[in-house]
């Protein structure tokens, strides 16, 4: 039993009777220990009586993914072993403040980084500081030498020498002031995207044995979490960095799942709904061992005829409509809303930056094709779609995007290539910029490129600098993938808490 770790209940009842003692506060995260924690201990320990040390859980931190490097468990077990340390605490959210009232120390104590309080982003130091001195203490700042945990992390436990080299070239050009600016420039931006409304369904099942009788394998249904799909997923993704977005898509005739969409989409998406004659809502449905968490087969609700005159109509009066400079995003599934009058007014648009994604999939092989669009801004495949669309197996992937280039009119082509990361060419510089994959924890590919796309739409559409359009649109599309059915929120703090870490190398 260590005599140093208590848990919040046990520490304050400690704290009631303190009588003259100085408690000092320290709280973090403190995944690695190095000199410059152990100097910011020892300068605390010499101004009071007793060091307290509060560690954040595992589940409240948010830098990215692999952190912490070190479990909570870990990381109390090693703090418990330097000396001016006397209690530690498990911190359980995902800031101080309820730990700052419990405990009310004398002092509460930050590195020199936070000597100029202004500099913390996140502005949380005015709040622990304003509680603090409610509470009797004040804000102690140490003057020791610092370094980083995460610096030394990147370098020596988590990246590879291309993503190293990779951050290193998008640390020398930007810091995190200037990525703050850039996503404060695009936050005004309003969004168009047009594409199918899917509902992804999981169903978990769990083996119960072979039939008694014949050659099948038994299953129990565990649970069926439904989640948003296709372009509600993706309008959901950017909701959190635009300032409006609007769906134009179709649902069922009996328009189920309305009240669902309605209630699950962000507050600042509007959701233009047409009705779909003789269809349901597109239902997706996987069937999955809930042990191993492999998917065993997909069964679809779909109507994949094209949609009907009237609807076609209301939606190219929508394309029209749309003002200049706005970002319209177009979303192929292969489900029957794109025909071909629709592609050629999303073709014929002028003075919009426009973005495509046609996906290869078990609905549109083979009548899928890229050659369909040639008049967008940014074309998105992955390296099997430029592969079908070539009908090229061995070429270089390079080779096959300069070839597809000449028959298409984007500027700004992407391959994406799974793991490997993926490839951006620009066409007018006539120059390549490649990334490594991020993704270290994977629970489900489903709509990694869709949670992508949007990011580097809009870094591309403002002129931002392709490494760090394609850095940012890599963030998102590693955070997808831990997720089931790509079902996340990622707001701007999270995104810039994952770059801050990333780029300490």
């Amino acid at each position: 039993m260590n005599l140093k770790i208590l848990n919040i209940k046990d520490l304050s009842n400690k704290f009631k009777k303190r009588g003259n003692k100085i408690i000092a506060l320290s709280h973090g995260v403190f995944d690695l220990i190095h000199h410059g924690h152990l100097r910011h201990f020892d300068e605390v320990k010499k101004n009071s009586d007793l060091l307290v040390v509060s560690v954040t859980a595992d589940k409240y931190i948010n830098k990215g993914d692999n952190r912490p490097y070190f479990n909570l468990q870990d990381r109390m077990y090693a703090l418990s072993k330097i000396e001016s340390i006397d209690f530690l605490v498990e911190s359980n959210s995902k800031s101080s403040f309820e730990i700052i009232k419990k405990i009310k120390p004398n002092l509460y104590c930050k590195g020199p980084d936070y000597k100029d309080l202004s500099k913390d982003r996140t502005k949380k130091i005015y709040t622990e500081k304003n509680i603090v001195e409610k509470n009797g203490g004040k804000l102690f700042i140490t003057s020791s030498k610092t370094s980083s945990s995460s610096k030394l992390i990147n370098s020596e436990f988590i990246f590879t020498k291309e993503q190293l080299e990779f951050l290193k070239k998008i640390r020398k050009k930007n810091d995190l002031d200037k990525i703050i600016k850039i996503l404060d420039n695009i936050s005004n931006q309003e969004v168009f995207i047009f594409g199918e409304s899917i509902i992804d369904i999981y169903n978990k099942l769990n083996v119960l044995n072979k039939s008694g009788k014949e050659s099948v394998l038994n299953f129990l249904e565990t649970r069926s979490p439904v989640y948003l799909g296709g372009v509600l997923s993706v309008a959901n993704h950017i909701s959190n960095f635009v300032k409006k977005i609007k769906i134009s898509s179709y649902i069922g005739e009996d328009k189920k799942y309305l009240s669902l969409i309605n209630q699950r989409l962000s507050k600042n998406i509007k959701f233009n709904f047409y009705s779909k004659k003789n269809s349901p809502t597109i239902e997706k449905k996987r069937y999955i061992d809930d042990y191993s968490n492999k998917k065993i087969i997909g069964i679809y609700n779909v109507n994949d005829d094209f949609i009907d005159e009237n609807i076609e109509k209301k939606i190219i009066n929508t394309i029209t409509k749309i003002p200049r400079n706005k970002l319209i995003m177009a979303f192929n599934y292969g489900h029957g809303l794109f025909t071909k009058k629709i592609i050629k007014s999303l073709t014929k648009k002028r003075n919009c930056f426009k973005s495509i994604n046609s996906q290869l999939n078990s609905s549109s092989i083979g009548y899928h094709s890229l050659s369909n669009y040639p008049n967008f801004d940014f074309l998105c495949m992955n390296e099997l779609e430029i592969r079908h669309e070539l009908r090229d197996r061995n070429n270089h992937l390079r080779y096959l995007i300069k070839k597809l280039s000449k028959k298409n009119n984007a500027n700004f082509l992407i391959v994406t290539r799974g793991k490997k990361g993926l490839i951006l060419f620009n066409k007018k510089k006539k120059k390549f910029y490649s990334a490594p994959g991020f993704a270290n924890t994977v629970n489900d590919k489903v709509g990694a490129g869709d949670s992508m796309i949007p990011i580097i739409a809009l870094c591309l559409m403002n002129k931002v600098d392709e490494e760090l359009s394609i850095l940012l649109g890599s963030i998102f599309s590693a955070e997808s993938i831990k997720h089931e059915a790509n079902n996340f929120n990622f707001n701007k703090n999270q995104l810039l808490n994952t770059i801050e870490t990333m780029l300490k190398v």
